[in-house]
């Protein structure tokens, strides 16, 4: 059995950022069988999240799953609130709700778990490599180089040394957001995901995006 057979991907998404149905699209094509996307209740700052954002990652949801029939879109909306705790910075709490995260997948049966964010578009053939190199070396965590996209309208910045985890293995845990705290083999010169990191609609999301951020 292939490691595709118990794998899924975990994507964190608070509203429908820029193009989450084609980043899941995408993923889909690439391979995958299965998508768990994971909603906070409220932003990290405590505010709390949208219905309108609801509807948003509701629709895409729909869409995926009437486009793809042979994908598995799994869908919840998780509370924040519950890894609060004193002293603790933003991105402490994403970090305890992403690990919370990981733990409903494994006991929903998902060994071999990939990350994506909702702006984050994998080039195609990544997939197949990535499988590839798991299924020979058994890595505990593999992380990427990326191609980010920044400013309005988006311009590519190809000589970034941006990178992020894309693979964790059986058990493997979050040490700080999506950093494993594991060891972790790292190929940045392999620029697979095109990441829009400061590219939306208008300037305006573009500010708020970075204000909600578990890195502001």
């Amino acid at each position: 059995m292939g490691i595709l057979e118990k794998s899924s991907v975990f994507i964190q998404a608070i509203k429908d950022d820029f193009a989450l149905f084609e980043v899941c699209g995408r993923l889909a094509e690439e391979g995958f069988r299965r998508i768990d996307i994971f909603t906070p209740d409220e932003y990290w700052s405590g505010k709390p999240l949208l219905d309108s954002s609801k509807a948003e990652i509701e629709e895409v949801v729909n869409r995926l799953r009437s486009t793809y029939p042979g994908l598995l879109v799994v869908w919840r909306i998780t509370s924040v609130a519950e890894h609060r705790q004193p002293g603790l910075t933003r991105i402490e709490v994403e970090t305890h709700y992403r690990n919370a995260c990981l733990d409903i997948m494994r006991h929903d049966g998902v060994e071999h778990i990939f990350i994506a964010d909702g702006d984050e578009l994998w080039r195609r053939g990544l997939l197949g490599r990535l499988v590839a190199y798991i299924e020979k070396a058994n890595p505990p965590a593999v992380n990427l180089g990326m191609v980010p996209t920044i400013g309005l309208p988006g311009w590519a910045v190809g000589d970034a040394q941006d990178g992020a985890t894309v693979y964790l293995g059986p058990g493997v845990k979050l040490a700080c957001c999506r950093s494993p705290a594991s060891e972790v083999r790292t190929f940045r010169e392999i620029r697979g995901i095109i990441h829009f990191t400061a590219t939306r609609k208008t300037m305006q999301e573009i500010i708020d995006k970075h204000r909600e951020s578990g890195h502001y």
